[in-house]
């Protein structure tokens, strides 16, 4: 379109004449292809109808022919049918618009003529390079007319010593009249002269009066100090100095007036009678930023500073202003307003103090209410406990020799510690399953409790060995359980506190033992196993789990046999720092100097120590101290036991072997006995130190 508009351009001359717009082929509205739909109108109806499916022969099998197309299939058009899948992908739609209408449809082109193009106007821009806004127009020769001009009347009118308001010597050639000029009759032509020639003098005069304005006007711009006086908050406008200081700020004058407000304003609302303002530090201080500009700078412009600082340090100055009565009113009722938000928040803060007192002491009554709960049901369970151990004890004899059901529960209490280290720790706790064997006792039923599931094949196996063993039906007898939540907690925990939270395992537990005798055999008994034969109501097999960790190591061992008068080796337990192992040590070498190896062996034998490797040895024969104490009994034969009995001499030798025995020479000589395990005593010292140790001699 636009190629034919520039032909039919280029042609016009040719023509000779413009040229008229070409009629349209066909009426104006709306085209045969496509649909208008009206802007801003929402359609809340479908606007298309469901098409013909696809055949499902051409569905399932790509290479199955093309359907026949009807008419209704082709007014989607070629892309519908295409991607509907009536039209392979790979045909070629050519033919489809070569023929027939076309996708795109042509008109005419409508053609104006150039005359009736707008014409565009032109923007006024300034020809000179000047600003015009400070353009000062000349006085220019008027026409002479009959009738005279204003200036003249005036200057004719009246004495010319009072019309002047500045002091400018402006004077006439001729002598003025003090009368108005008298008509001179038409037709004259004496005194129409006359009037011409007094009318162009005039002119003439005033011109010059002019030029010496000018020139006053430009020597004051130039030399002025621009001072202006500020009388009682307005500016006094109409003197030279102002109007000078107007002209020479007339570029910054927005600035310059809006500081002038500002300085108006603020000596108004100090009622300050009379101010002399400085109009050069003014025109510097409006050129700044209006951000930076504060009441400072303002007062920096003022000559008479002592005299308007003053004025404005006096008390309640600046309520003697024309609106002193409101700002009064308007700071007695800020601070009123002060005072009581002051108050308010003082009691908010307060309230807020009280609710966090209030909130805090709810807390702590809801905890010691809880511990006091909690106090509550231990003393109770261990009411229930005691009672149950106690009716244990006494019917065991009765009901060893009765029917009763034992619950074993092989679970292996210990600290999280060394529960983290075990590998296959589930597998651990469930070597015990020879327990079972217990039914060869008739009058046994056994509850066993794995720690994981087991399959029906190791069910059907472990029956199988019993029968084996001449046990007869020990299906009946036996109860393979697991707990049910064995699955939703970390792998390290103890088989006696999954079954503490699988509620459903419990249930089965109680349904099989309710109204027989039972009781409760555990592996290494812990707290957890206590809380399970509450929970049940079941007696357990073993001492109390307070007890047994206690004298379930080798220190409490020591304590037993020593209760009991057994002979035990030589040695000190319960120590549980390096300084008092060396000590310890020391005092035993010095009571035994003919021993020549002790053994430092780790507390806890079944927690920290599970397979007896915690264990260190330390020769002290080649100890100088000790060769020499026994050297020195060699030496005396029979008086050594008396003299080495004597309290100066076992400290002087406790102090020789102490002081030879000092940390690194003990970290030095002392070797595990499982390198292995321990390849050095900086290995060992760890576990030592966190669960203790004892020492004994090593009889050899």
């Amino acid at each position: 379109t636009s190629l034919i508009l520039l032909l039919l351009r280029r042609q016009q001359p040719r023509f000779g004449g413009p040229i008229e717009p070409m009629e349209r082929d066909r009426a104006p509205g709306r085209r045969l292809v496509g649909r208008i739909i009206k802007v801003g109108s929402l359609v809340k109806k479908k606007t298309t109808k469901p098409h013909r499916l696809l055949p499902k022969m051409n569905r399932t099998d790509p290479t199955a022919p093309s359907p026949d197309l009807v008419e209704e299939d082709a007014r989607g058009g070629v892309h519908n049918l295409v991607t509907r899948g009536f039209l392979p992908p790979s045909v070629d739609v050519t033919p489809a618009f070569t023929h027939g209408t076309s996708v795109i449809q042509n008109s005419r082109v409508k053609i104006y003529d150039r005359a009736s193009q707008p014409v565009k106007s032109m923007p006024y821009t300034n020809p000179s390079g000047f600003n015009m806004a400070s353009l000062k127009f000349d006085m220019s020769t008027t026409p002479v007319t009959s009738t005279p001009s204003p200036v003249a009347a005036v200057v004719s009118g009246g004495d010319v010593s009072k019309m002047v308001v500045t002091p400018i010597d402006i004077s006439f050639d001729a002598p003025l009249s003090s009368h108005p000029p008298v008509e001179q009759p038409k037709g004259g032509a004496t005194g129409g002269d006359d009037t011409n020639g007094g009318d162009s003098s005039t002119i003439h005069n005033l011109r010059r009066n002019v030029e010496k304005i000018r020139g006053y006007n430009e020597l004051l711009d130039t030399y002025s100090l621009h001072q202006f006086i500020i009388r009682k908050g307005k500016t006094l406008s109409d003197t030279p100095e102002f109007i000078s200081f107007q002209r020479t700020t007339e570029d910054l004058w927005g600035s310059v007036s809006t500081s002038i407000q500002e300085l108006e304003a603020m000596l108004t609302s100090y009622s300050v009678p009379l101010a002399y303002v400085d109009g050069q530090k003014l025109m510097k201080i409006a050129a700044m930023d209006a951000t930076t500009r504060g009441t400072t700078e303002l007062l920096s412009c003022i000559l008479n500073m002592d005299e308007v600082s003053s004025l404005m340090r006096r008390p309640g100055q600046r309520y003697k202003g024309s609106q002193g009565p409101d700002l009064a009113v308007v700071l007695i009722q800020s601070v009123w307003r002060m005072f009581l938000t002051k108050k308010r928040l003082k009691n908010h803060h307060g309230n807020e103090d009280a609710a966090v007192i209030q909130r805090i002491y709810r807390s702590y009554r809801c905890f010691s209410q809880l511990q006091q709960r909690l106090k509550l049901v231990r003393e109770a369970d261990l009411r229930i406990w005691d009672a149950q151990m106690q009716r244990f004890r006494a019917n065991w004899d009765t009901m060893k020799m009765q029917r009763r059901v034992v619950v074993h529960v092989p679970s292996f209490a210990s600290d999280d510690r060394t529960r983290l280290k075990m590998d296959n720790f589930s597998i651990r706790q469930n070597l015990q399953m020879a327990r079972m064997c217990a039914i060869a006792d008739p009058n046994v039923d056994i509850i066993y409790i794995s720690p994981f599931e087991l399959s029906p094949d190791i069910q059907r196996y472990q029956v199988r060995l019993l029968q084996l063993g001449g046990i007869t039906d020990p299906q009946t007898r036996i109860r393979m359980l697991h707990p049910e939540n064995v699955d939703r907690f970390p792998e390290h925990f103890s088989l006696t506190t999954l079954l503490l939270y699988s509620p459903h395992c419990l249930k089965k537990i109680k349904r099989f033992v309710r109204g027989k005798n039972a009781y409760i055999v555990t592996g290494n008994v812990g707290p957890e196993d206590k809380r399970l034969a509450i929970a049940l109501q079941i007696p357990l097999l073993g001492m109390d789990p307070d007890k047994a960790l206690l004298y379930g190591t080798r220190s409490g061992g020591k304590r037993i046999f020593m209760a009991a008068d057994v002979n035990i080796p030589m040695g000190a337990h319960d120590i549980y720092d390096e300084d008092e192992l060396i000590q310890s040590l020391s005092k035993l070498i010095a009571a035994d100097v003919d021993q020549n190896e002790w053994l430092v062996k780790v507390r806890y034998l079944i927690d920290a120590d599970q397979s007896d490797t915690g264990i260190a040895s330390i020769n002290v024969q080649q100890m100088q101290s000790v060769a020499k104490v026994r050297a020195e009994k060699r030496d005396m034969k029979h008086m050594a036991a008396e003299y080495f009995q004597q309290p100066d001499v076992r400290d002087a030798v406790l102090r020789s072997i102490f002081n030879e025995l000092t940390e690194s020479y003990f970290a030095a000589n002392i070797t595990p006995c499982f390198p292995d395990v321990y390849a050095s005593w900086a290995e060992l010292r760890p576990v030592a130190l966190r669960v203790g140790v004892v020492i004994e001699v090593h009889m050899s």
